[in-house]
């Protein structure tokens, strides 16, 4: 028996569901990436890369006169955690945001044009 293929345009897509879709997506990847970056940060720490990293810059802005720059900050567990979860959300918020924008654009262009035609296969 030979496979059906049906042919359908996509005319509308739902904002809603877009924007509901790409929040789970981005809330997941968000989360995943702030676990990413914590093991890896303990992982480097344990390493003594960050206190490798802060004797350099201490040892290349010293003057005469000064001692040099102290990195210990730049490298603290909550600074850079802290920035990780603050840069995802906003990531977050963004991606969410311009893909609902997105949705809202193919509506827009899809009234002008007729949208996408796609063509289903049936399994066989």
């Amino acid at each position: 028996m030979a496979a059906r293929d049906a042919q359908l345009v996509i005319t509308r897509i739902e904002p809603w569901s877009i924007m509901k879709l790409t929040a789970y997506v981005s809330i997941v990847a968000w989360i995943a990436t702030v676990v990413v970056v914590a093991v890896l940060y303990f992982l480097l720490s344990s390493l003594g890369v960050f206190h490798s990293i802060e004797q350099v810059v201490s040892l290349t802005t010293a003057t005469a006169n000064s001692p040099g720059s102290n990195a210990a900050s730049w490298f603290s567990a909550k600074t850079i955690i802290g920035f990780t979860i603050v840069a995802g959300l906003v990531d977050a918020i963004l991606i969410t945001a311009v893909a609902t924008l997105g949705a809202v654009v193919y509506n827009l262009i899809a009234q002008l044009s007729g949208g996408i035609e796609i063509t289903l296969q049936e399994a066989d």
